[in-house]
């Protein structure tokens, strides 16, 4: 897969000073922005419902039926997939054809223990979300949830990690030996080299793989790596 998260942010860079040309606008674009973030977290003692689906309108439905229509073919190389699948609509819901169902993924349980186990966060505690702008975010403000259920369905821990991704780890890390490091990892392509497409594209390695290289806690959390 190519670069396209790299290549969006380099046509973005290049567009803003094109603009303030076109327009006339006095505005250094070559300057950083400094970024807050776009929440505040905090402890809390109680959860909200699903907020996420709250505020999209979604009900959970009940699968009847889910099984294979493709018979494999032996010698066929391409693996194709179509499924049926029943779904039992909950009491108020309809359903016409031409409408969309939404289907939420689930974190696989391994990977979510691994993440809060390296964190050291306990999974049973709750979190209030309370946003920090008016900029829309996939959180509705005020919500609370359960790490353990953060942790499972509202992040994929599996995606490869953005270039953007490792330019926020590098932001945050206090470690001398890390950050350089990570500020070379989300640097963009120069002379030939790219480390990015090299050491984290070409093998798919999550934000928890940068942050967790082995089997014990990385330098980013351990001694105030991470703050």
């Amino acid at each position: 897969r190519d670069d396209l998260d790299g290549q969006f942010q380099a046509w973005l860079e290049a567009l803003w000073p094109t603009l303030g040309d076109a327009l006339d606008i006095g505005v250094d674009f070559s300057s950083p922005i400094a970024t807050e973030p776009l929440y505040k977290v905090e402890i809390a003692e109680s959860v909200t419902a699903n907020p996420v689906a709250n505020m999209a309108g979604a009900v959970d439905m009940r699968i009847l039926a889910n099984r294979e229509l493709q018979t494999p073919v032996e010698g066929n190389k391409e693996v194709r997939s179509t499924r049926h699948i029943e779904i039992e609509l909950p009491d108020g819901v309809t359903y016409e054809p031409g409408d969309h169902l939404c289907v939420v993924p689930k974190n696989p349980p391994e990977l979510v223990e691994r993440c809060l186990n390296r964190i050291g966060i306990d999974a049973d505690a709750y979190i209030r979300i309370e946003s920090r702008s008016q900029m829309r975010g996939p959180f509705p403000s005020g919500s609370t949830f359960s790490v353990r259920r953060l942790a499972e369905r509202y992040g994929e821990l599996q995606a490869v990690a953005t270039r953007k991704d490792i330019g926020i780890l590098a932001s945050y890390t206090r470690c001398p030996d890390s950050k350089p490091k990570l500020e070379a990892l989300a640097a963009p392509e120069k002379d030939g080299v790219d480390l990015y497409r090299r050491e984290v594209q070409a093998k798919r390695k999550s934000v928890l793989d940068i942050l967790f290289p082995g089997r014990g806690r990385s330098s980013l959390f351990d001694h105030g790596g991470i703050g």
